[in-house]
């Protein structure tokens, strides 16, 4: 039987934490969205433990919990499953939301709510507290599952890597990009741009999965393999290649996971990033094979020129603000035909 779930994800990036759950939630048959709110997801899933996971895996989503309750603006009860009677309580205000309603009346409404519907039920066999979010206009409440934090992830800095250079992807995010592919244990990642390793690093502590990796500089391929050698915890193979002429035989992948440089990151080496980015891409997109996944995270300028090849289907468009002259563009790409 299938079981509602709230996720609370990040409202800084909002289509890039629904795109995570997604992803790595949306192999599970029994998954389904059913609801969308300002920062929180609502979703079915026959194992709530999947949703542990896909909680403990991610970067940016905050907690996921059992739905107990949602009241609309003007009181009603829309949804109501009896958890039992809560001992703790913690109350979030989702971007502002709802600033005519107290915190403390949103409480006491959820309480006498849940006080009245199940009398002198417990919350024993229940793990951590009942939360409740203000957001949209509604409220909404349920039995926190996991909430584990993402201090330790966000703390991870590339400068402590073995090898580091200036423009090394912070390991929150190279995991973000792994995540959004979710690629199975077994299979081999490719990372054309693998720059110091990170995205291979990602994906061998969280998903246990191989990696081919290359990059055209000299040294940043030796230091992509010191930085591997120190701490992947699965084979890799580093070669030094052009991303765009990649000595590799097409239908060889099923996921590839890449942060190509931008415009200052290669006026050394090209002519054009633009160009660079589109012959690369050819290439990534001749090597996956059906059925396999393409995440790729570029400039929005250049995204805005990408064209997508026919037998591909975007699953994800995302942005992401990074600083006045950079948004990141995300891209989620399915393979699904030849």
């Amino acid at each position: 039987m299938a079981s509602l779930i709230y996720a609370n994800i990040s409202e800084k990036f909002p289509c890039l934490s629904k795109a995570e759950l997604i992803s790595l939630l949306g192999k599970n048959a029994q998954f389904k969205e059913v609801a969308s709110f300002t920062g929180m997801e609502i979703f079915e899933i026959g194992d709530v433990n999947e949703a542990i996971k896909a909680q403990r895996y991610s970067s940016t989503i905050k907690s996921v919990g059992m739905l107990s309750l949602i009241i609309d603006s003007v009181g009603e009860v829309k949804f109501f499953e009896c958890l039992g009677l809560p001992k703790d309580v913690e109350v979030k205000r989702i971007q502002g939301m709802n600033r005519g309603l107290r915190r403390e009346k949103a409480v006491k409404k959820v309480i006498e709510i849940i006080d009245r519907e199940c009398g002198t039920a417990t919350l024993e066999h229940r793990a951590g507290p009942l939360e409740v979010f203000l957001t949209d206009g509604v409220v909404i409440a349920g039995v926190q599952l996991s909430a584990e934090g993402k201090g330790e992830i966000m703390q991870k800095n590339p400068h402590n890597l073995p090898f580091y250079k200036p423009g090394a992807l912070n390991p929150w995010y190279a995991r973000l990009l792994v995540n959004l592919a979710s690629p199975d244990m077994g299979k081999v990642l490719l990372d054309p741009f693998c720059g110091t390793a990170t995205i291979p690093l990602a994906a061998s502590e969280v998903w246990g999965v191989e990696s081919l990796c290359s990059d055209i500089r000299r040294d940043m391929c030796a230091g992509a393999k010191k930085n591997l050698e120190s701490l992947s915890k699965t084979p890799y193979e580093v070669i030094r290649a052009d991303a765009s002429f990649l000595p590799l035989r097409g239908g060889s992948f099923s996921y590839a996971v890449s942060d190509p440089p931008y415009n200052r990151s290669v006026r050394s080496l090209y002519s054009n990033a633009s160009d660079l980015i589109s012959r690369a891409n050819q290439q990534i997109y001749d090597l996956i094979r059906p059925g396999g996944i393409v995440v790729l995270s570029v400039d929005e300028g250049l995204a805005l020129k990408m064209k997508v090849p026919d037998g591909f289907e975007v699953r994800f468009r995302c942005p992401m603000y990074v600083h006045n002259r950079l948004t990141r563009t995300i891209m989620v790409m399915v393979k699904t035909r030849l």
